[in-house]
Order: structure tokens, then C-alpha cells, then sequence
């Protein structure tokens, strides 16, 4: 019977530390400082650091090719590139190993 529960035990504490445990963050007017596409995922930098650490320095947008609202939100990012005008809000997804994809993008007037 106790070897049952430790079995258990260890088996629920590998599953746990196997799973993406997600954080949403957000920040506000921020600059683009650089855009690009690898394999159907957008991703870009900013000037400025974010609230919370991502991978790289690098925050995504997958999907680009099957889903045309990731497809918008990354024609945002460009627009805001490329015309030199900040990001006023930016949310973001951050997994448990520090990655983060963008969920919300608003450029500034």
C-alpha cells in the first residue's frame, strides 16, 4: 500500500512539473524595434524591456498561416514598425518556460 502511494506521488509530481503553466502580462507604450517571420510564427522585439521576462527578449504570434486574426495582430506590430508610432498596449501569454505570445495589440494614435 505504501509503495502505491509513492508511486503515485511521484508519478502526480513528474506530471506536474510536465505541464505550461501560463501568466498573463500586459504593458503599455512601447516601441517595435524589429519584425519577423520563421516558419509561420511572427515574432518581435521592443526598445523597451517588459514587465516580465520573455524568452529572448522575443514575443510571438503564431498561427500567421491558419488563423487571420494572428495574421492582423502581426500587421499591427508592422504598421507600428514601420510608421515609428508606439505600441499603447500590448498583452501577452507567458508559458512556464519564459515564451510569450502576444494576445492583444493597440498601436498609438
Amino acid at each position: 500500500m505504501a509503495m502505491n502511494f509513492r508511486y503515485c506521488t511521484l508519478a502526480g509530481l513528474v506530471l506536474m512539473g510536465m505541464t505550461s503553466v501560463a501568466m498573463a502580462a500586459s504593458d503599455d507604450n512601447k516601441t517595435v524595434a524589429s519584425a519577423g517571420v520563421q516558419q509561420g510564427t511572427g515574432y518581435f522585439r521592443l526598445v523597451e524591456p517588459t514587465s516580465v521576462s520573455c524568452l529572448y527578449s522575443v514575443i510571438y504570434i503564431p498561427n500567421l498561416s491558419t488563423d487571420a486574426g494572428q495574421r492582423a495582430m502581426y500587421a499591427t506590430v508592422l504598421a507600428a514598425e514601420s510608421s515609428s508610432r508606439k505600441i499603447a498596449h500590448l498583452s501577452y501569454d507567458v508559458d512556464s518556460m519564459g515564451r510569450c505570445n502576444a494576445s492583444l495589440v493597440e498601436i498609438a494614435p
